[in-house]
């Protein structure tokens, strides 16, 4: 596994521009998916898994969980990175906060982008569901890794041509060993929706 290595071009502002109060609903979330393992680190030392939001102050900008933060359960607004410019296709991404954003924060940017009724993205990490839908669900080609310009462009197309009724809104990822990609509009239905999907009733 190769997470939380940042492969975009990035300029980062190393300033304190997020509230502990701004966070507080996504670490709630947040914390319920590293309960589960489907954020966290791996036997290796590696983190996986990222969580984001449209900022409601400027919806041009997101906030996202900073690279290298997936063994922690609960993380400080440092922790966290501001999304405020990217190019899909020059590979380039700046932010600004006391950390760098999540290396899948390319894929993020291009669904806050596209899809407009996308105000929070989550990426998780689970053998189980990465098997089980494998070509059910929409599934980006093996060739495509993680945190590159082609992911970031192919997520957006898959999530468009997606007819699952139950699931809409969720996509494997192909190239990247287990991970799974979700969207929506709030936090509580999307979490609840990639539990499930863990320990069915």
């Amino acid at each position: 596994m190769e997470d939380s290595v940042i492969k975009y071009k990035i300029k980062w502002t190393e300033v304190d521009c997020i509230a502990a109060s701004e966070v507080e609903t996504i670490n709630f979330y947040r914390k319920l998916l590293w309960q589960k393992k489907l954020i966290g680190e791996d036997e290796d030392g590696i983190g996986y898994g990222n969580i984001s939001f449209r900022d409601p102050k400027n919806e041009a900008h997101f906030i996202i969980s900073g690279t290298q933060t997936g063994k922690y359960e609960w993380l400080k607004n440092t922790q966290y990175a501001k999304v405020t410019y990217w190019n899909i296709k020059n590979n380039s991404l700046y932010c600004q906060g006391k950390t760098k954003a999540s290396s899948e924060a390319l894929t993020h940017a291009n669904l806050y982008d596209k899809i407009a009724d996308c105000q929070i993205v989550i990426h998780i990490h689970n053998a189980i569901i990465w098997h089980r839908y494998y070509n059910i669900l929409p599934t980006t080609s093996k060739e495509i890794v993680y945190g590159s310009p082609e992911m970031a462009e192919t997520v957006q197309f898959l999530f468009h041509k997606n007819n699952s009724k139950l699931f809409s809104n969720i996509l494997i990822m192909g190239g990247h060993q287990d991970g799974i990609l979700a969207y929506g509009s709030d936090f509580a239905s999307v979490t609840q929706q990639l539990i499930q999907l863990v320990t069915p009733s």
